[in-house]
């Protein structure tokens, strides 16, 4: 949609043509975002923790993937957790289905409906493809609905006007093999833009020593194809058509659980993904002060695992209308629908995890107004606004907002918040059960095979209230901060109540000791912390960019209830305090030198010490059209943990890219 995902029209874009690479530190300040408030709005005027990573800045760090593009952002939380694996979440509750945090390529939810959270390695995109990523810390529910409980993530791509012309870009090291990329953009009549691309890489698993042993995936290989079309003319309408397919393959394993020896039986088998989106959006501009816009997307997802069949199918449409009421009211409403079907087969014999229905279609009906009202002109302004969502689970959510924004002088900015989200319940929460068997070996006094068995439990939704206090600061043209605290309070938090263990000999099983787990939502939790960005001009040819973040989370099981790493509220998943520095220097035109340090302190329950590591990345550009650059990652020390046992290693990777 045009204001939500900011893909169509000026609205998203920077004043004019203007590539983000060109602009100073105090244009960058005032480029205008969408996410947060649903419409065009300036970064520094926000009223919400709004972080925004530049295609300059993506470029600049040498990364490969988006998550560790998003590593620079403060608030986010990055850690690895195999070769084409990432846990992603912000303000806390990292694991395996980061749950709260909701993820859109150009206002397209990409937040699993199967499992929640978002599976990264499937979200492969071309990066010099991307115009920005907007980043909003703190709850965005109020207008983007359930599950943007701790943040919103928005990736916006290029309009077709910007992605003229050809590029290949072709990047070989020591862990990203081979990536290659290419783009190629034309127009179509007067005022139609396009452009196709295609993108292929390959990963092999990393040292055997350190990971080999371990149940990871490795050897992958991914083909993903994608194509945009915009229609801008001179007139009040927009169109634009986008789409995608990307395919995905790895090598695997996983456990077969038996209650007879030797109960457990490690299998090998070839991972297969495939995925392929259609998205189409239109609006029409009725006023300077009032436009209206409708997306419909559609996307698939299709995995099939050596124990499991899994696809599921999303049909989304999303319209919205943004006008002026009177001189000093702006108020954006908007109304969706969703459907999710999904099929969910999981072999009896195999099967680790099972869903009941298999099958299932699920609908989402949502609606939202938010009014912003001018209380002082140019000094302080009041947002309210709601939104109101109907699912097959919880029934009736309802996650509305406040926010005050006051501009006491020139270049200070305070705003307040207080929000409420909710996590609805995914399939996994709602219709899955599981059984697992422990062998007497690896369970010392246990005197027979120990069968785990995860029961269903009654849907409920996660719910958060939020408090927020942010302030920025830009005394001048060359430098800025920005400070966001927050105090969080969590109700519902999903967990899982222990029954009483119990010997149940079967008539064709042996005796067994069954351990049983129901889900309980009775837990609560708070969490507080702050966040601080800045950025300093030195000289032209010189920029500093610095980020730190804080947070300290405590969750209060009910009793009877344990925590489960990845599927529940894990409290020391997090890392209390991290830091991030970087360092762009042009040394000449033609030579550039960028440094990127980084600090991230321990995570407890994942037995993970602190570590700081850099990256170095130098580039030389030849010819106008030709860039060479090389980049070392990690380089403070061969291998470091950031999640798990899983150890990231120290790497080097060159690209050439060519421009025509």
């Amino acid at each position: 949609m045009l204001v939500g995902s900011g893909s169509l029209g000026a609205e998203g874009r920077p004043p004019g043509d203007a590539d983000l690479t060109a602009l100073s530190l105090e244009e960058l300040t005032q480029t205008t975002v969408t996410t947060a408030a649903r419409r065009p709005e300036m970064v520094f005027d926000s009223d919400a923790a709004v972080f925004v990573i530049s295609r300059e800045d993506i470029r600049r760090s040498g990364a490969t993937t988006l998550p560790d593009v998003l590593r620079m952002a403060p608030g986010v939380e990055v850690a690895q957790s195999q070769d084409n694996d990432w846990y992603v979440t912000i303000r806390g509750f990292n694991s395996e289905t980061e749950n709260k945090l909701l993820v859109l390529i150009d206002g397209r939810s990409i937040y699993s409906p199967v499992f929640s959270g978002v599976f990264w390695y499937e979200q492969d995109i071309v990066l010099d493809d991307i115009e920005r990523i907007e980043i909003v810390r703190g709850p965005g529910a109020s207008v983007w609905g359930a599950n943007a409980v701790n943040g919103v993530i928005n990736i916006i791509t290029r309009h077709g006007r910007d992605s003229q012309g050809g590029r290949v870009s072709l990047t070989g090291g020591t862990f990203d093999r081979a990536i290659l990329s290419a783009r190629y953009g034309f127009t179509v009549g007067e005022h139609g833009y396009g452009a196709a691309w295609v993108k292929a890489y390959q990963r092999e698993q990393r040292d055997g020593d350190r990971n080999a042993a371990r149940s990871l995936a490795y050897e992958w290989e991914s083909l993903l194809l994608g194509f945009r079309y915009d229609w801008d003319p001179p007139t009040p309408n927009a169109f634009s058509l986008q789409g995608g397919l990307h395919v995905i393959e790895a090598l695997d394993d996983f456990v077969v659980s038996s209650l007879d020896p030797p109960y457990r039986t490690p299998t090998v088998y070839r991972r297969n993904g495939t995925l392929y989106h259609l998205q189409g959006t239109y609006s029409h501009r009725f006023s300077e002060t009032s436009v209206a816009s409708l997306q419909l997307f559609t996307d698939s997802d299709r995995n099939e695992y050596g124990n499991a069949m899994l696809r599921h199918q999303t049909y989304d449409m999303d319209a919205q209308h943004q006008f002026a009421w009177g001189k000093r009211q702006t108020v954006v409403w908007g109304a969706g629908y969703r459907l999710v079907s999904d099929d969910l087969t999981t072999p009896a014999d195999v099967g680790a995890t099972f869903f009941n229905p298999v099958e299932s279609d699920r609908d989402l009906v949502t609606c939202f107004v938010q009014d912003e009202i001018t209380l002082v002109p140019d000094r302080v302004r009041l947002k309210l606004g709601t939104k109101i969502e109907y699912n097959d689970y919880t029934d009736s959510e309802i996650q509305p907002t406040a926010r005050l924004h006051v501009r006491p002088a020139e270049g200070h900015v305070v705003w307040a918040a207080v929000s409420r989200a909710v996590r609805t319940p995914s399939r996994i929460d709602a219709d899955a059960s599981g059984m697992f068997v422990v062998p007497q070996e690896v369970a010392p006094g246990v005197i027979m095979p120990l069968a785990v068995d995860i029961f269903e439990g009654d849907p409920v939704s996660e719910e958060l209230v939020s408090y927020e206090l942010g302030y920025r600061l830009q005394p001048s043209r060359r430098y800025w901060i920005d400070v966001a605290g927050f105090y969080n309070e969590y109700q519902n938090l999903r967990a899982y109540a222990e029954l009483t263990p119990d010997i149940l000999p079967a008539p064709d099983d042996p005796p067994r000791l069954v351990y049983q787990l129901m889900p309980n939502s009775g837990n609560d939790g708070h969490s507080y912390g702050a966040e601080v960005s800045a950025s300093w001009q030195v000289c032209r040819a010189w920029t500093l960019k610095g980020a730190y973040s804080y947070v300290d989370l405590d969750v209060d099981l009910a009793e009877g209830s344990v925590d489960l790493d990845g599927i529940t509220a894990v409290e020391d998943n997090s890392p209390r305090h991290r830091v991030s520095l970087r360092s762009q220097w042009d040394v000449t035109p033609d030579i550039a030198c960028d440094v990127w340090l980084r600090y991230v302190d321990e995570i407890p329950g994942m037995g993970v010490d602190a570590y700081t590591t850099f990256d170095l990345r130098l580039a030389w550009r030849p010819r106008e059209d030709l860039e060479l650059a090389v980049v070392g990652r990690n380089l403070s020390e061969e291998w470091h943990r950031e999640w798990n046992l899983y150890e990231a290693e120290r790497s080097v990777h060159g690209t050439l890219t060519w421009t025509f």
